[in-house]
């Protein structure tokens, strides 16, 4: 007799097809519990479910598969249809999945018998209640309080109901059904209209998918997480969505949408640079609270600044002092202008002029120091005080009138009067 030495796969190669009746594998290393065509019964009285052997997955060249780098091993569902072999041949007691097979279901599952999703099974550790679970309601309300989402009370049977006689490749990879999908959810967040300061408007681009099977590739999660990347000629691009309506797009001629339906944050731990070679526009619906640890330098190259407020008030509050230098006019147009100083108001130029209606220049001791000159002009003009008038030149002092001019006081002191 020859003296032979026997090893995996020399004894010969046997392969199976199998239902997934448990993944919940206590090691967590993907592996599944599997129910193999030939080798058990459709009758679960005689092994069930929770009795089958954990099958090993097998995962692509592009996995590790070593301390949690690459891909991780999951996601046969219970009911999924799979392929696979005995490691140890003969002895079929180490199953190994070599890859899952998508099908048209015909049927959904009767848990009560093998080949099905067993759910519910109560010798099984996973049930609907603790299984990912379908949103049930999304509403996206346009007051600032974002949206809320209302998941469903348990996980749905698999093949779901509304995928009977419908084939297993994703609806959007297969461009069917798209009003029972998240892409459709997503069109019907068209934010349109949004003012532009000081006029005009844009709109958010509509959602444009036009795929064509077989150049979508699309990856979508149990809870419904969608991933889709187009390589549909003329209509490329690429689309990420989270099952509650946030998404990022990138169209075909490369513009980018990005929508969040509930809060925003970006941290930047270092510098922050943004260059935007043509225009930007933001609309913020409520209040914009900008706070600055350090300085806050703003440089227009060419053109203005423009600042309009169409109802409430423009306040500064500055701790230091306030310097404005301007190489043209100052202009201030209002219906009431208040100056108010604390201390002392000064006014410098080589000409001050006080033009109105009516000027009146009013204080508890009015003191006017005139270096240059000073022209008071209107219809009438009053200097008073509550106690002395001061009026002092170093040259000639004019005062003009074509009517009259009137001095009245008590006593009224003069060195030299010329008239």
């Amino acid at each position: 007799m020859r003296n032979e030495t026997y090893f995996s796969g020399k004894e010969g190669f046997y392969w199976w097809f199998g239902v997934c009746e448990d993944r919940m594998d206590p090691d967590q290393l993907g592996k599944i519990k599997v129910r193999i065509l030939g080798a058990h019964t459709k009758d679960k009285s005689f092994i069930a479910s929770n009795d089958l052997k954990w099958a090993t997955v097998i995962s692509p060249i592009t996995n590790a598969s070593m301390n949690g780098i690459g891909e991780t091993p999951i996601g046969i569902l219970p009911g999924t249809w799979c392929l696979g072999f005995f490691l140890d041949g003969e002895g079929a007691q180490e199953p190994c999945i070599l890859g899952s097979l998508g099908g048209i279901p015909q049927a959904i599952a009767n848990s009560t018998i093998g080949f099905n999703d067993p759910r519910p099974d109560s010798n099984l550790s996973e049930t609907f209640i603790n299984a990912p679970r379908k949103i049930l309601t999304r509403t996206y309300p346009t007051d600032g309080s974002g949206a809320t989402i209302i998941n469903g009370t348990q996980g749905p049977s698999y093949p779901q109901t509304d995928y009977i006689g419908e084939p297993d490749t994703n609806r959007i990879a297969r461009n069917q059904n798209i009003t029972n999908t998240l892409l459709q959810v997503v069109k019907n967040l068209i934010d349109n209209n949004v003012p532009i300061a000081f006029g005009g408007s844009w709109s958010e681009p509509v959602l444009y998918y036009n795929g064509k099977y077989p150049y979508v590739h699309v990856s979508e999660s149990e809870s419904g997480h969608i991933k889709v990347v187009d390589d549909t000629p003329n209509a490329e691009g690429q689309i990420d969505i989270d099952r509650s309506g946030t998404f990022e797009e990138i169209l075909t001629n490369g513009s980018k949408v990005i929508k969040i339906v509930k809060d925003g944050y970006t941290i930047v731990m270092g510098t922050d640079y943004i260059h935007v070679m043509n225009d930007k526009n933001e609309y913020v619906q409520k209040d914009y609270n900008l706070l600055i640890g350090g300085k806050w330098n703003v440089e227009v190259k060419d053109g203005d600044i423009n600042i309009k407020t169409d109802s409430g008030n423009l306040n500064f509050n500055i701790s230091g002092d306030a310097n404005i230098n301007v190489n043209g006019d100052v202009n201030l147009n209002s219906k009431n202008t208040n100056i108010n100083s604390t201390e002392q108001l000064n006014l410098t130029g080589e000409l001050i002029q006080i033009t109105g209606t009516e000027v009146i220049i009013k204080s508890g001791n009015n003191i006017m120091n005139l270096s240059n000159g000073i022209n008071l002009s209107g219809n009438s003009v009053n200097i008073s005080s509550e106690t002395n008038t001061n009026i002092a030149s170093l040259a000639p002092l004019v005062i003009n009138s074509t009517v009259s001019i009137g001095l009245i006081a008590p006593t009224i002191t003069s060195s030299t009067v010329i008239t």
